[in-house]
């Protein structure tokens, strides 16, 4: 295999010369297609000659990476290609902020020969570009510990406002979710960083350590159950089970719910319109009122073969005309 010298370079433009961004880019073509040229006239060689399209460069605005054969002729020829670019256009490398890479197990004094002749400081893999970090072999997690700390950032700028479950919901997908698909387009993630970010969109999501205020009615008993496990594997819809968690810990977005968050004033019991709508009102008052109606209109018709009076049903649930 080629020995590959890799030249980071961030070209700067002359104090006197301003260009717009559309210029910019324009002028930059001429770079393209000097290196282009470069490669089909074996004066910079390629990344893998056995590639069906070989390049040795990228380019994404001033940032440059170019891939050739780690030699002196090579570097000479790089250098020529620059100092060519920059008559054109005036545009020269930053050296203040270019490096070479080599493998690591390249030869000490020709890298060193060949930082001399570009006149470029030495780096070490692994490098950023783009945001993303670059090295030759498998990275450990401790070098994608940013990623983490953006999506930590980015959550606590999210716990001092009011959100609806839609709403942690709509944001986890778009933004938390959305933050390491850029780096897993380059390479895997580790799977402590992949657990890490599930674990803080998991927090999120049921309002963890998020400074809002929330009940459990059902007392702290209920929240540490160890029948949840069997509850989230039966065989019900999604919501049923969701519905039960947000029972259980105080969550359901009923009246009092709502006023402890500041988001409505106190709520009066749509049905009986004499308590305040709490959790365990609705559950363990209207909701037993509809069981104990609906069970004794099922006895009815079995036993005594009576029709159910669903007039007789709604009147019991309306709630009382107001005086």
């Amino acid at each position: 295999m080629a020995n590959l010298l890799v030249g980071l370079t961030s070209l700067g433009v002359f104090d006197k010369v301003t260009l717009f961004p559309l210029l910019f880019l324009l002028a930059t073509q001429n770079l393209s297609a000097i290196l282009n040229h470069a490669l089909y006239t074996n004066l910079l060689s390629s990344f893998d000659p056995n590639l069906p399209r070989n390049i040795n460069h990228l380019m994404f605005a001033d940032d440059l990476i170019l891939v050739t054969k780690a030699s002196r002729r090579s570097a000479r020829n790089m250098l020529f290609c620059l100092n060519l670019y920059a008559s054109i256009s005036g545009q020269h490398p930053n050296l203040l902020k270019s490096a070479i890479y080599f493998p690591s197990w390249f030869n000490k004094r020709v890298s060193k020969s060949i930082a001399s002749i570009l006149g470029m400081k030495l780096g070490n893999f692994p490098f950023t570009y783009l945001g993303a970090p670059m090295s030759p072999s498998r990275l450990p997690a401790r070098h994608f510990r940013p990623l983490i700390d953006n999506t930590v950032s980015v959550i606590n700028n999210w716990n001092h406002t009011h959100i609806s479950k839609a709403g942690h919901i709509i944001l986890i997908n778009s933004n938390i979710f959305a933050l390491p698909v850029y780096f897993l387009s380059n390479f895997f993630l580790p799977d402590l960083i992949q657990d890490s970010i599930s674990m803080l969109a998991r927090s999120f999501l049921w309002d963890r350590n998020a400074g809002i205020v929330a009940f459990t009615p059902l007392g702290e008993e209920a929240c540490s159950w160890a029948g949840w496990n069997h509850i989230w594997k039966f065989m019900v819809i999604p919501r049923v089970k969701v519905f039960l968690w947000k029972v259980a810990h105080g969550k359901l977005p009923n009246g009092a719910y709502l006023y402890n968050l500041n988001l409505r004033p106190v709520s009066i019991c749509h049905f009986c319109r004499l308590h305040s709508e709490t959790i365990e009102h609705l559950l363990w008052v209207i909701m037993a009122s509809v069981a104990w109606l609906i069970w004794t209109s099922h006895c009815n018709f079995i036993f005594q073969q009576l029709e159910p009076n669903f007039q007789v049903m709604l009147g019991a649930l309306a709630p009382p005309p107001r005086s």
